[in-house]
């Protein structure tokens, strides 16, 4: 599955697909077995991805075991962890796009199940969140 997002300091009113993205972030870590998850992105772009071992690639890149931290906090189960708030935390971490803060005004917003567990998730990853070496 592919999803989109812009992230912007105004409204962003364009919906259409995003293809050239600045930043692609990788939720599941089976995705980095090729290269189709880096199509698309600008040079000089950067990657941010849930894996818990190296990653080869030939851009700006940034790991978090995400997996980790959702089993941790009780996000989901060992055969599906819920590890989106651990990676927009990364995300963060990684490219200060958006501020934690934010991030946590959010999750206290808009995440109804297990709203502590899912902030520490962004927070732990904010803070654990590494750049890959090439």
């Amino acid at each position: 599955m592919t999803a989109f997002a812009r992230i912007a300091p105004e409204a962003v009113d364009v919906r259409t697909n995003v293809y050239a993205p600045d930043v692609v972030v990788v939720l599941d870590p089976s995705l980095l077995k090729g290269a189709d998850y880096l199509s698309g992105l600008k040079e000089g772009g950067t990657v941010v991805a849930n894996t818990d071992g190296p990653l080869a690639v030939d851009t700006e890149a940034y790991t978090i075991d995400a997996t980790r931290i959702a089993l941790e906090e009780g996000l989901g189960s060992r055969s599906v962890p819920i590890v989106n708030t651990a990676m927009v935390g990364a995300l963060a971490g990684a490219t200060h796009i958006v501020g934690l803060e934010a991030i946590l005004r959010s999750i206290a917003r808009l995440v109804p199940q297990k709203p502590e567990a899912n902030r520490r998730a962004a927070e732990r990853a904010f803070a654990e969140v590494r750049r890959a070496v090439r």
